[in-house]
């Protein structure tokens, strides 16, 4: 649905996102139970469709009372198809000839997740949910594949709530308790799944200790000690354990580390009794037990203090930290708590100690005498330490760095050319074209965001030493890229029949037909590119020409629909991640075509993946274009990027340390986008459309016409500032080419400020100054004439565009007459900064600071464009085809008023009622629309 689309979109645009949390809340459940007669299932699957879109780095996915038993079958069946369909036969066949290390290079990530939670899910039946562990892995002796089952790793899985029974957790357990299952848990939740005598669960455990670690009735470790199962948490609270003699048994269990837990949690069993003094001896006699939770049980005062006596009597080698009995019939008394501090005083001193110790055994090179135990117990130990400090002692923090680790006799490779491991990705977005008569149409809007980030992470997920940027698709860009000898391009922008569309640098087109193409990077008869991807619509011609330039792989993108669609995203990052890790060209098209197919949202996958060609036919792709090494993190930090000043005086000093340190770090990152700086003013609306031609002719004043001084004038609410935000993030993000402008400082009044005055503009505008490092800091009761100085002496030679917004808020004060001024000085004392302003009207000086104010009446929008506005806003229009279906009828009819004149007075009433182009009044009128005047407008177009 749009939902699932709309949400994947987004994901692939914020990478950082890991994690997905759906919970049906108590408003909810409320609202479904009084409307159960009229329920509909047309949502079904939707869950489960979502979850095999999602990309690769989203690997920790809850559903919280989301489930039905149809959405949970139609799950096995789309994970089960991704992992097939997309890995195929060949590809099995290849990771089984791979080494262990190098399956995390594959690249096939989708639907791998690292952590599952169904809660609250009790409607599902037995049979869906033994279809649902068999993706787990395969209880009994089989041969055991690489990642065979689809959620064969998973680390995290939990079931809490969904009153699953002993017997049914008991298979679970059972998995993960079988060597050869194929089942990775580390972390398993079954609390609240009414496990009562537990008599299942307890036989399960029994068999896997009897077999694997340590016959309790023999007394002595099992002749086949040669395997230890990966859980190491185990969670079973609320499942009336006191039905049985199931944790009595559990705890017998852990006695020689038998069931070697860091974790166990039977809290809330009302578990009671004196034959759990076991537990005294039990924990006396385990040294990988970190945490115990016994809480909300009915443990005896006289138990506890057995308990409690035992452990800080003895002197065993216990690694218990964490001793927990909140709640307790009867509560703790003062003397049982004091003891229970002690006790954690103790063992965490102690856990702390051998951690140190080994850690030093391991950097001093010893690890060839630690047993295998010695990593395990480092790694229990960690339990212990903050989460938030975990990663400064983490085994990869220290293992990686041991010189005795590494291969002695390792031969180093050859370095690779300058620009064999190089990635140019030219965008090209220009604003208008005109037409034969000369007059500007728009382009359609292009966001490069999300491909961007979705390459962006590709190369990060790869982590290979790959250099990329990013571009503007102009001449001198290309130019510039066959200067550096990069030998991979990528293309993205608007297509068409005959042409390729570069951009002039004044926001207009630059139409590059075949021989410009061939002309411009053919260098003595060869093309200087191994590989050129094309992403646009009409791309065949494009690729074609690449083609016969001579380049020897060329991907070309042929859609004739939306650019950045569900299909493309999944066939561009599987390509470029398995291109990226050393596969083939043609194994790397094959994968993004493979990735399309297991795409569940897709009508037609099969016409989706024709779209994607792979030129010349019949050449030989069966060649990689990457011979990357692997490193640690990508992409690669500047080597002086740890580097801090010596000395830091004053809190302001502070403040420019901290800012001139992180565009150290993010400079590099900056300059590989081709962006100025990380926020150029605030974001332009969501749906903001329609201002091609505007945003045009204020840049071309400020650009082609070198106009100092712009404003944007009109009423409130048509629009004004976002033009100008807009028109910052273009600028921005053209870093290269608009080499008229390096930075931009946009100042605004503050949201429902009364006050404004020039002086709290003019803070604002030093602010950001001292923030880029480029003033020194001054007293903050500094007069504004001060102030001022200061930002002209910054700003003297600069190339910069200060925006000031909303300046009608600051003519409305007494000090209105001081704001030219300002104005004035900051043009005569500097050489190129440009100022654009945004208000109501303009200033009506002549002459101000030696510039004539250009001044650009901002109109409204057009009937097309109010129309796309109000579809967009409205919350009537659920759907895309319903919005899509208005817009067209209302346009449809708005072509045909010129037929007669009733026709033409009903579109001026439309037009009033949708806003009269004001982008305000048409937000206001998409939500104060009533649903039955929506429907009585719709009627009235189809019946015209």
């Amino acid at each position: 649905g749009e939902f699932v689309d709309s949400l994947v979109q987004t994901l692939y645009l914020c990478p950082m996102i890991t994690g997905l949390s759906f919970v049906r809340n108590s408003e909810w459940l409320l609202m479904h139970d009084s409307d159960k007669e009229n329920e509909s299932d047309d949502q079904s699957g939707l869950m489960a469709n979502l979850a095999g879109s999602l990309p690769p780095w989203v690997s920790y996915l809850t559903f919280d009372n989301m489930l039905s038993d149809r959405d949970l079958r139609a799950l096995v069946v789309i994970l089960e198809t991704m992992v097939k369909v997309s890995s195929g036969d060949d590809f099995d066949a290849e990771l089984d000839n791979r080494r262990p290390s190098d399956l995390s290079s594959v690249g096939q990530s989708r639907g791998k997740f690292d952590s599952f939670s169904i809660r609250n899910s009790c409607e599902i039946t037995r049979e869906s949910w033994n279809s649902f562990f068999k993706m787990l892995g395969q209880s009994g002796p089989s041969k055991r594949g690489v990642m065979r089952a689809p959620l064969s790793c998973l680390k995290c899985l939990d079931l809490s709530g969904n009153k699953l029974g002993d017997e049914a957790c008991a298979f679970v357990l059972e998995l993960v308790h079988d060597k050869d299952s194929g089942c990775n848990l580390e972390q398993l939740d079954l609390s609240g799944n009414r496990i009562g005598r537990a008599i299942n669960v307890s036989k399960t455990l029994r068999s896997y200790t009897e077999y694997y670690r340590y016959n309790q009735t023999v007394g002595s470790a099992s002749a086949t000690k040669t395997w230890k199962s990966s859980l190491h948490t185990l969670i079973l609270a609320e499942n009336d354990l006191f039905l049985g003699q199931g944790a009595l048994e559990i705890l017998a269990m852990l006695k020689h580390n038998a069931l070697c837990l860091r974790t166990l949690d039977l809290s809330n069993n009302s578990l009671e009794g004196d034959s759990y003094q076991l537990l005294a001896s039990s924990l006396l006699k385990n040294t990988s037990l970190v945490r115990l939770n016994l809480s909300g049980n009915k443990f005896s005062a006289p138990l506890v203090d057995l308990i409690l006596d035992h452990l800080n009597a003895s002197d065993a080698d216990t690694g218990l930290s964490f001793l927990r009995f909140e709640d307790n019939q009867p509560s703790l008394t003062e003397s049982q708590r004091g003891r229970l501090s002690s006790l954690f005083c103790k063992t965490r001193k102690g856990a702390i100690e051998r951690y140190l110790k080994d850690r030093d055994c391991l950097i001093n090179g010893q690890t060839r005498e630690a047993d295998s135990n010695t990593f395990d117990r480092v790694g229990t130990e960690l339990d212990i330490i903050d989460e938030s400090d975990a990663t400064l002692f983490s085994r990869s923090s220290f293992l990686g760095k041991l010189p005795s680790l590494q291969d002695p006799n390792a031969i180093e490779e050859p370095e690779p050319d300058v620009g064999d491991n190089m990635i140019t990705v030219l965008f090209s977005a220009p604003l208008v074209f005109a037409d034969g008569e000369n007059c500007l149409h728009p382009f359609e809007k292009l966001d490069f965001d999300m491909e961007r980030e979705l390459l962006w992470q590709c190369l990060k997920e790869a982590s290979r030493d790959i250099e990329v940027s990013f571009d503007t698709a102009h001449h001198s860009r290309l130019l510039a890229t066959l200067t550096r000898r990069c030998s991979c391009l990528h293309y993205s922008g608007h297509g068409h029949t005959q042409f390729l569309p570069f951009e002039d640098g004044m926001g207009g087109p630059n139409w590059f037909n075949v021989d410009d193409i061939k002309e411009l990077i053919v260098r003595d008869g060869v093309a200087p590119f191994k590989f050129v991807f094309v992403s646009a619509c009409h791309s065949g011609l494009a690729g074609e020409t690449f083609a016969s330039a001579g380049v020897p792989h060329v991907v070309c993108c042929r859609q004739e629909s939306e650019l950045k669609d569900t299909a493309a995203l999944a066939f561009t990052r599987q390509f470029y991640l398995a291109l990226a890790v050393g596969h083939t060209v043609q194994e790397s098209f094959e994968q993004g075509c493979k990735a399309v197919r297991a795409t569940p949202n897709l009508r037609d996958p099969d016409a989706e993946m024709e779209k994607f060609v792979l030129l010349p036919k019949g050449g030989n792709h069966d060649v990689p274009v990457f011979k990357a090494k692997p490193v640690r993190e990508w992409p690669k930090q500047p080597r002086n990027h740890h580097l801090l000043p010596s000395k830091s005086k004053r809190r302001s000093s502070l403040v420019r340390m901290r800012s001139v340190m992180g565009l150290g770090a993010k400079s590099s990152e900056l300059s590989v986008r081709n962006m100025m700086q990380e926020d150029p003013s605030p974001t332009p609306p969501q749906f903001f459309l329609g201002r091609e031609v505007d945003m045009f002719y204020v840049l071309t004043a400020i650009l082609k016409l070198r106009k100092r001084l712009v404003s944007i004038l009109g009423e409130v609410g048509i629009g004004r500032s976002s033009l100008a935000c807009a028109l910052c993030h273009y600028i921005n993000e053209r870093a290269s080419t608009m080499s008229e402008i390096h930075r931009i400082y946009f100042v605004k009044p503050r949201q429902g400020g009364r006050n404004i005055t020039c002086r709290l503009l003019v803070r604002q505008l030093l602010d950001q100054l001292e923030d880029v490092g480029k003033a020194q800091p001054i007293d903050e009761d500094a007069d504004t004439e001060s102030m001022l100085n200061v930002i002209c002496k910054s700003l003297k030679n600069d190339k910069a565009l200060v925006v000031f917004d909303r300046t009608e808020q600051v003519k409305k004060t007494d000090e209105g007459q001081e704001f030219p001024m300002i104005l004035s000085t900051l043009l005569y004392e500097t050489k190129q900064v440009k100022i654009i302003l945004t208000g109501e009207h303009p200033l009506g000086i002549p002459s101000i600071g030696g510039q004539v104010e250009h001044p650009f009446n901002l109109g409204a929008l057009n009937f097309s464009n109010t129309v796309k506005l109000f579809t967009n806003l409205c919350p009537h229009l659920h759907t895309p085809s319903d919005r899509r279906s208005l817009a067209r009828q209302l346009i449809s009819c708005e072509e045909q008023k010129g037929e007669s004149e009733a026709l033409n007075e009903r579109m001026k009433r439309i037009f009033d009622m949708l806003g009269n182009g004001v982008p305000s009044k048409i937000e206001k009128a998409a939500y104060s629309i009533k649903r039955e005047d929506l429907e009585e407008l719709k009627t009235e177009l189809s019946t015209s």
